[in-house]
């Protein structure tokens, strides 16, 4: 079929084309005219979120960006803001009221049939929308829409910062209990070992338990040198020198005069024995006095000896008793070196407890201040107003909707009648359906494509 048969027949029905638009348009002139007229009101409302959420403590990245906004979608479209709209507007009283009844739910899908949420794309601004059969329920509807949505997100908000805050709280009594009885624990410890946890103290022990063993070093040193010197003597007495002849009693002063006086003596004696004769009682005199000068000596010689070997047995007997006062000494520091570190477990203790405590009770207050203080993450960039148009039904697009489908249902209705029962509209009929030539055309003949050209 050519676009030539196509317009005869359009030609042919243009009166039916026509009529068929008119009662289109005129049928939806009477519908606009008789629908009931639908007003819509607005609110703009910014979505924000803190990234870090110190009550949830969640942490948020701009991946979530979009399930964060359908999420506050979904809630503005949720049972709890229907209920929370009709309980702020006092919509339904007495057993109407009450979550369940019929009036109820015929309420809650009201709303929820006229609410409707848009958003732009890579925004995070929602506008919301409530329909009405008046143009001040509109505006009252959407704007208590909005205050629920934000009245409920500031009560779960609010929840979680009261969970949290008793969650913590009970952590603080728990941590603090924790503190207490480490401290009484350290404190009772420190009452029964009599030790103030003090450096200077522990310092103190240690070096007099240091002095001590130095004093032991020079007291070994001292008695390895009397041993030294009593096994001289020993070998000395045994190889048949005298006492009196020791390096050691060479030393005394008395013994040293005594000799001196001894060799005056002899001398004297020489001299008095070649005049006077051995037997005289002078040179007996002196004799006998040189004899008790000699037995001074060797009394001196034994004492020194005796006086040698006890200064060994002396520094030996002083050695034994350093010993037990290092060995005492040592068991006391080491002690208290056990004490101390038992005492500063606890001190390490309660500091990783206070630790924990510190840092719990900075969180607690940034938390506690978080549920006294309600901060919304939105904002309402624009409340809803009283419409000046009518949302629906909108007279000149629907006219504009009815005049375009009126022609094309006539068009449609023109074509199909056409086809149903075809009749010889144009040449092209003729040329297409039969195999005769044309021999002529009573009537206009409109112009072909041949004829209009020079």
């Amino acid at each position: 079929m050519s676009l030539n048969q196509v317009r005869t027949m359009l030609a042919a029905r243009s009166r039916l084309v026509a009529r068929v638009t008119a009662a289109t348009l005129l049928l939806t002139l009477v519908l606009v005219l008789v629908l009931p007229r639908v007003w819509t009101a607005t609110s703009d409302v910014y979505i924000d979120y803190r990234e870090n959420d110190p009550i949830n403590g969640r942490a948020f990245s701009a991946m979530l960006d979009e399930s964060y906004i359908q999420t506050q979608i979904d809630m503005i479209q949720s049972q709890a803001v229907a209920d929370q709209m009709i309980k702020t507007l006092g919509l339904l009283s007495g057993a109407d009221a009450r979550n369940g009844s019929v009036e109820h739910n015929e309420l809650s899908a009201y709303i929820k049939r006229n609410l409707e949420v848009t958003k732009a794309p890579n925004s995070r601004v929602l506008t919301v929308s409530f329909s009405a059969n008046t143009p001040q329920k509109a505006r009252d509807y959407a704007n208590a829409i909005v205050n629920s949505y934000i009245a409920v997100s500031q009560r779960i908000s609010s929840s979680a910062a009261r969970e949290r805050s008793e969650q913590y709280t009970a952590q603080l009594e728990q941590l603090r209990g924790e503190i207490d009885a480490i401290q009484d624990k350290l404190t009772q410890y420190q009452k029964e070992t009599g030790i103030v946890d003090t450096k200077e103290a522990g310092d103190l022990e240690l070096r007099r338990l240091n002095d001590m063993s130095t004093s032991m070093l020079a007291l070994d040193a001292q008695l390895e040198e009397a041993r030294a010197r009593n096994a001289a003597i020993d070998g000395m007495l045994k190889s048949g020198v005298r006492p009196e002849d020791l390096p050691l009693v060479g030393q005394v002063s008395p013994t040293n005069d005594l000799r001196n006086t001894i060799n005056i003596l002899d001398n004297n004696l020489g001299e008095l024995r070649g005049s006077l004769g051995p037997n005289h009682p002078t040179v007996k005199g002196l004799m006998a006095q040189r004899a008790q000068m000699q037995a001074g000596i060797t009394r001196q010689a034994n004492a020194a000896i005796d006086a040698q070997r006890s200064n060994f047995q002396r520094l030996q007997a002083q050695k034994d008793a350093l010993q037990r006062d290092i060995d005492t000494q040592r068991a006391k520091v080491l002690d208290q070196m056990a004490k101390r570190d038992r005492i500063a477990a606890y001190q390490r203790q309660f500091a990783g407890v206070e630790q924990v405590y510190n840092t719990a009770l900075q969180k607690y207050d940034s938390i506690l201040m978080a549920s006294n203080i309600s901060l919304p993450n939105l904002a309402v960039l624009r409340a809803a107003e009283i419409p000046t148009e009518p949302s629906r039904p909108r007279v000149r697009r629907s006219l504009a909707l009815g005049l375009l489908v009126g022609l094309f249902a006539g068009v449609a209705l023109a074509l199909l009648l056409e086809l149903s029962q075809r009749r010889i509209r144009s040449a092209d009929d003729l040329l297409r359906d039969t195999r005769y030539r044309v021999l002529g055309r009573i009537g206009r003949r409109p112009p072909t494509l041949s004829q209009a050209k020079p």
